[in-house]
């Protein structure tokens, strides 16, 4: 298939999501990217042409976990402000104790560049990206600069010859397979250990947050956003690894749904 790429390169991402779901912590999950693609086209693309995008690559350059070292511990304990989005005691979740609606989790600085791949002949409205990235947002995170620059590219092998650095996500399935006697959850954390053998054979592996499956329903309820029919969904995790583009190359990540399923997912190749 033709296509022709949108490539933003280095962009500096601050207060990013460091808690792709709510039992690890990580830089943000290719679900992050290619959201920020399927906003970028959904501002940026005629209507009803949201199938001209295709996916999202995605390079980090640089992550940085807001956290510190507390004396005698060898862990990192992320920064985790309290607050609550209002000023009132109405922004309450409990009147009697005052418990803060806006609960902690982890965040993150990080640079990362991020090319969105559209159909050959996409009309994509230059104009429209700029007046995007005024207030664009990447994994919750504010994107720096008053000017951010974009570039046009017709394929992956340029943007890797551009960029020339970074490192690249890739899905690591063949590290979720279960031993005898595991679960796929058990072999995530065995990868993920942190031992020699570990370093040598896969360095840089992380959990990710790959997709979703709905738990209820899909249906119309209250206060949604845009007024859409909405489901409640668990978080589908996987495995990723951060390659060097000196050695590989630059997937690109796109959602898939099955028919009959309940789950959509990210695959990146």
């Amino acid at each position: 298939m033709s296509k022709f790429i949108v490539l933003f390169p280095r962009l500096e991402i601050r207060g990013a999501n460091a808690q792709p779901a709510w039992w690890f912590l990580a830089p943000p999950s290719p679900t992050a990217y290619v959201g920020f693609g399927q906003a970028l086209a959904l501002k940026c693309l005629p209507p009803g042409s949201n199938d001209e995008f295709i996916g999202v690559g995605a390079v980090v350059h640089d992550f940085r976990l807001r956290a510190e070292r507390l004396p005698d511990s060898y862990q990192w304990h992320p920064h985790q402000h309290r607050a609550a989005t209002l000023i009132d005691k109405a922004d309450y979740a409990d009147t009697k104790t005052l418990a803060l609606s806006a609960q902690p989790s982890a965040r993150c600085d990080l640079t990362v560049s991020l090319a969105v791949v559209f159909e050959e002949g996409a009309s994509v409205d230059a104009e429209l990206i700029e007046r995007f990235m005024r207030s664009a947002r990447v994994a919750g995170g504010t994107v720096e600069g008053d000017a951010i620059q974009y570039e046009l590219h017709a394929d992956m092998a340029q943007v890797k010859q551009r960029l020339k650095t970074g490192f690249s996500l890739h899905a690591r399935p063949d590290l979720m397979k279960p031993r005898a006697g595991e679960d796929t959850h058990d072999a995530l954390l065995r990868a993920t250990r942190s031992t020699p053998d570990n370093r040598e054979a896969n360095p840089w592996v992380m959990p990710a947050l790959f997709g979703f499956s709905r738990v209820t329903p899909v249906q119309d309820r209250i206060w949604t956003r845009d007024g859409l029919p909405h489901a409640f969904a668990e978080p589908l995790i996987g495995l990723v690894q951060l390659k060097s583009l000196r050695d590989a190359p630059i997937p690109v990540w796109k959602y898939q749904k099955p028919s009959h399923s309940n789950r959509v997912f990210l695959v990146g190749h």
